[in-house]
């Protein structure tokens, strides 16, 4: 058992961060709720301290969801209550494949910690460990919402902010993994594991999902160049502010960086590149 009280820096930091957040957020400002925004950040990557194993990863991911969902139909509309269902449903199914990815790891690695699964992993069966890893960051970063209206996605008048739009595609060509994307070159070393750990048949079934999941982005990717009808001005969008901005075009250009110049980074990763 440990009894050092500094082992309990991580969780007090987190109480206290958001015991803090609460008393200080209820008497500041509007325009300086950023500083609750700070505080919440910093407790938290303090929290990522005791971080240190796949099970409490699959923890704070349940647990963090369980709010997710409420706050999702918070406004008690039909299309939060029909996207507080789908998130609720989709967030079921990724945290089995999530639980299904720690399983296939500690049958491969033997363990379910960080540290010892570095030293495990290498030795094991590669495919094993890309079906488990692929299952594990499906859960993480499983595609949010979508739309929540039946009626298809929101769409507005073309080309207004054009940076924008280009950022768009390229992110939404990502999440399918095309080239030249930063994903691409993931997805060929996941695939290339897979095959050579006996996995075809997972790769033909991803490759199909990717075909499938291209149809679904057109759909978002069209609007954005093509005429539409005006929107009500009740409806309208209402464009993100300067850090938004910043942080798309930041994601857009490391993914083109890493997608072109991937010949360079994944041989200082430990990867190869099939040629």
């Amino acid at each position: 058992m440990n009894e050092n009280p500094w082992a309990l820096i991580p969780e007090l930091a987190l109480a206290f961060g958001a015991v803090l957040g609460l008393r200080v957020g209820s008497w500041l400002p509007r325009r300086e709720q950023w500083l609750v925004r700070l505080l919440a950040a910093a407790s938290s990557l303090v929290g990522l301290v005791a971080a240190a194993d796949l099970l409490l990863l699959v923890a704070a991911y349940l647990l963090a969801s369980i709010p997710l969902y409420a706050l999702a139909g918070f406004a008690k509309d039909s299309p939060g209550t029909e996207a507080a269902l789908k998130y609720y449903l989709m967030g079921a199914l990724m945290g089995v494949v999530m639980l299904t990815g720690v399983t296939l790891l500690y049958g491969a690695g033997g363990a379910t910690g960080y540290a010892m699964l570095a030293d495990t992993i290498p030795d094991a069966p590669r495919g094993v460990v890309a079906v488990g890893l692929v299952a594990v960051l499906a859960g993480l970063l499983f595609k949010i919402g979508g739309c929540p209206r039946t009626s298809g996605c929101p769409t507005s008048p073309p080309s207004r902010s054009p940076g924008r739009a280009a950022v768009l595609v390229v992110c939404l060509l990502g999440l399918v993994g095309t080239p030249p994307t930063a994903v691409f070159l993931g997805k060929l070393e996941v695939f290339a594991a897979a095959v050579d750990g006996g996995y075809t048949w997972l790769v033909v079934l991803a490759v199909v999902n990717t075909v499938a999941s291209l149809f679904y982005y057109l759909r978002w990717i069209a609007p954005a160049f093509l005429s539409a009808k005006p929107r009500p001005a009740t409806d309208a969008l209402v464009p993100a502010g300067g850090w938004s901005a910043v942080g798309g075009y930041s994601a857009g250009a490391a993914s083109l960086t890493l997608g072109v110049g991937g010949g360079l980074v994944l041989p200082l990763l430990g990867g190869t590149l099939l040629s």
